[in-house]
């Protein structure tokens, strides 16, 4: 049992500096302001564009380096990702997509 704890806790340490190191780049991505979080005119917080290739080739070091076993998308359309395939080394495991089937029976049967 011991053993499995370690490689629990292992495994948390790896997770917890992946996510880590995804916060502080999301940070640096926030537009230089005096504001830890700049607005803009609707409320919401204003960031530099980053493209998804760019932020890929991050996940592929994190893949090199250890922190995580496999990298996958979310949404993406087939034109982002032939992009994405044309230009990585490490091809998604996955493309996890969002779907909600809320049909009228559905909604009426939750009443």
């Amino acid at each position: 049992m011991a053993h499995g704890v370690r490689g629990l806790a292992f495994a948390f340490e790896k997770l917890a500096s992946y996510v880590f190191a995804k916060l502080y780049k999301e940070i640096d991505n926030l537009q230089e302001n005096s504001d830890l979080m700049p607005l803009d005119e609707n409320g919401l917080v204003k960031c530099k564009e980053v493209d998804y290739v760019d932020t890929w080739k991050s996940m592929e070091a994190c893949v090199r380096k250890g922190l995580v076993r496999s990298i996958g998308v979310s949404n993406f359309n087939s034109q982002q990702l032939k992009r994405l395939m044309d230009h990585c080394a490490i091809k998604p495991v996955t493309n996890q997509v969002c779907y909600i089937n809320i049909s009228r029976e559905t909604s009426n049967e939750a009443r």
